[in-house]
């Protein structure tokens, strides 16, 4: 994270990296703003500090939850895990990326919960559980339900596709795995009729991938 970084948070995003405790998770968040306006200015050819962000919970109101762009015809979203913090702008329709870091955990029992009825890939491996979380994280933040519903209702099938979502079958979406560092899986997938253009490749250790335009860094 740079100072110029910092300089591009508005007063609420200021007053949200301020309540976390660890400097990790601020570094995170500040980047993950700033890349954000950064990515939209570059796509409307603005100034980044004149990019809208809206965040607000549906839960609670609150200045918090996925990152919109009001009165704006991209689409947006963010995410981050580990040192990896990463954006993606798209004109196709509503996107979800998302990173995760391979960690100790009960990979099996998990998989077993997140699996869902016709699911075309079983999961066999701590490699094959992360790919496959990643895929469906990115579909909920794509719908905007984020995890309030089960992943056991986005049944993909292999390639990846989309094969159900809750009460629908083969919704229109367009899932696509990212290359990403060793220990990391990352996936996208953008809600639209047509195939929209990805493009995606690693370079320098970090992750990069798009959707008409994404930016990822690493936080120190």
């Amino acid at each position: 994270m740079r100072s110029a970084h910092l300089e591009l948070l508005d007063a609420d995003e200021l007053r949200r990296r301020e309540g976390f405790a660890r400097d990790a998770d601020r570094d995170r968040f500040t980047l993950g703003a700033a890349l954000a306006r950064l990515a939209v200015g570059a796509n409307l050819g603005v100034p980044a500090r004149r990019v809208p962000l809206r965040r607000r919970c549906p839960d609670c109101g609150g200045p918090h939850g996925r990152v919109t762009l009001p009165g704006c015809p991209l689409h947006l979203s963010v995410t981050h895990a580990g040192t990896l913090v990463g954006v993606a702008v798209t004109a196709a329709g509503p996107v979800g990326l998302d990173v995760e870091q391979e960690v100790e955990l009960d990979w099996r029992r998990l998989a077993r919960r997140i699996q869902g009825p016709g699911e075309g890939d079983p999961i066999r491996s701590r490699a094959g559980f992360l790919r496959c979380w990643t895929r469906k994280e990115s579909v909920l933040k794509a719908t905007g339900d984020g995890l309030r519903v089960p992943m056991s209702e986005v049944v993909l099938g292999p390639g990846p596709t989309l094969l159900r979502y809750r009460s629908r079958v083969h919704p229109p979406a367009h899932l696509t795995d990212l290359p990403a560092p060793p220990g990391y899986a990352a996936a996208l997938t953008v809600l639209a009729a047509a195939a929209p253009r990805v493009a995606a490749a690693a370079s320098g250790g970090l992750l990069g991938g798009a959707i008409d335009r994404a930016i990822c860094e690493k936080t120190p």
